[in-house]
């Protein structure tokens, strides 16, 4: 986990749950929330996250049964976790989606 990542817009750190233990699932650093939730530390700074890379996308998908997309207002990016991991896993639209 790079702590820089992990902090408020002014500079302080997130105090993240005691009770959360972090670890790594394949390359993704992340907690462990549950025996099948695992919370991914912020994506963006992977550079395959942007550039919207397929093996990014694929390893990505290797974490998940279903790939649900509650983020609207990030759906017009084009980046691996929006627009790439739908080519590798089972998709789950929201309510949102639906009417749209």
């Amino acid at each position: 986990m790079n702590l820089v990542w992990s902090r408020l817009p002014n500079g302080s750190e997130i105090n993240f749950n005691s009770n959360l233990q972090f670890s790594k699932r394949g390359d993704f650093d992340g907690w462990e929330i549950g025996p099948d939730i695992f919370l991914l530390e912020n994506l963006r700074f992977n550079p395959g996250e942007e550039a919207n890379d397929p093996e990014f996308s694929q390893k990505l998908a290797g974490l998940a049964d279903i790939y649900v997309n509650d983020a609207f207002a990030m759906c017009h990016r084009n980046h691996a976790s929006i627009v790439g991991l739908p080519n590798f896993c089972p998709i789950l639209p929201t309510s949102f989606r639906k009417r749209d």
